[in-house]
């Protein structure tokens, strides 16, 4: 999970093979008060995905 503010904004999944995608949360999609967390990230229903991590994540995660 995802919290951007304190709220819970999406979720970031790794797969078994390596991969990372992102996907918004239902409630954070559909308030239009909630802005996207990046501008690599804009609000989407489509999921995010990518064989590394994405580097807006680098520094957010627990080691």
């Amino acid at each position: 999970m995802f919290f951007y503010k304190g709220e819970l904004a999406g979720v970031l999944t790794q797969n078994n093979d390596g991969s990372f995608y992102f996907t918004y949360d239902e409630k954070w999609l559909s308030d239009p008060s909630k802005t996207s967390i990046s501008l690599t990230f804009p609000k989407s229903e489509i999921a995010f995905s990518t064989d590394s991590l994405f580097p807006f994540f680098y520094h957010l995660l627990p080691e």
